[in-house]
């Protein structure tokens, strides 16, 4: 020393080392270890890239921030994905919806009911879940058997009708007449025209009182009086006198009901 002197200490500042690593359900893509001063702000390091493993979601850092004042270890965190699932009915509105983790399973909702038709399943499986999944009930429009029959039952036709679908009625029967009506074909007694059911539809028809005739015959064969009678009616006898020699005794045949 050869004079006056003032002496200043020297220091270097600390260094850190801070280490990236996973949780074990995904990778990391850049530098893994970073050196950094005392006092740095962990926010600010550079941090290398997380990727997730199939199935997984990155989540975050941890810790995450933080003034460093020693080597840090920092994790990258992920958890397992989740997705929605929508069921779906026919007409876009939304049965019921959940999460599923990734590779899980949707628990299917009841269906509501839907007139005509009859649900037949899913369109698609939701027993392995890798994403948002939007599922659509399915149906099948209902059919039904319409029998045109005659009026004792003797089948006419039949066919197969979806629901509210009309059917087409064979060509009109007939009927043969009886010893009491003459019948002839009116309507069918069921509307066909909005099947929503197994459906008989039954030929009616009019029917006409037969009308016979009785004629009176002399015993000669002369006609003493014709008429024109019901079914079931009885006829007016004519008066019939006496002849020379003959006494009228009556009539050969009944005619009290024709």
């Amino acid at each position: 020393v050869t004079g006056d002197m003032i002496i200043n200490a020297l220091y270097e500042i600390n260094k850190y080392t801070v280490t990236y690593i996973t949780d074990g359900n995904g990778t990391l893509t850049g530098t893994t270890s970073v050196e950094v001063e005392y006092g740095d702000e962990l926010y600010d390091v550079a941090r290398p890239t997380p990727v997730a493993n199939e199935g997984y979601t990155f989540i975050g850092w941890e810790p995450n921030q933080g003034i460093i004042t020693s080597d840090v270890t920092v994790t990258a965190r992920f958890e397992k994905s989740t997705y929605t699932v929508e069921f779906v009915d026919w007409d876009g509105k939304i049965i019921n919806y959940e999460t599923v983790a990734h590779g899980g399973s949707a628990t299917a909702p009841v269906v509501p009911e839907r007139e005509g038709y009859t649900f037949i399943g899913w369109d698609k499986a939701f027993d392995n879940i890798t994403a948002d999944t939007v599922v659509n009930a399915v149906y099948e429009i209902n059919k039904y058997t319409v029998t045109f029959v005659d009026y004792d039952g003797t089948g006419l036709g039949s066919e197969t009708v979806e629901h509210g679908g009309s059917a087409t009625a064979p060509a009109d029967p007939t009927r043969e007449a009886d010893a009491q009506y003459t019948y002839t074909f009116k309507e069918w007694d069921t509307d066909f025209s909005n099947i929503t059911e197994n459906t008989v539809v039954t030929a009616v028809y009019d029917s006409k009182v037969n009308v016979y005739t009785v004629a009176f015959m002399d015993a000669d064969g002369t006609v003493l009086d014709t008429q024109q009678v019901e079914y079931g009616n009885a006829a007016q006898a004519p008066e019939v006198s006496d002849k020379d020699g003959l006494v009228f005794t009556g009539w050969d045949t009944a005619f009290d009901c024709i």
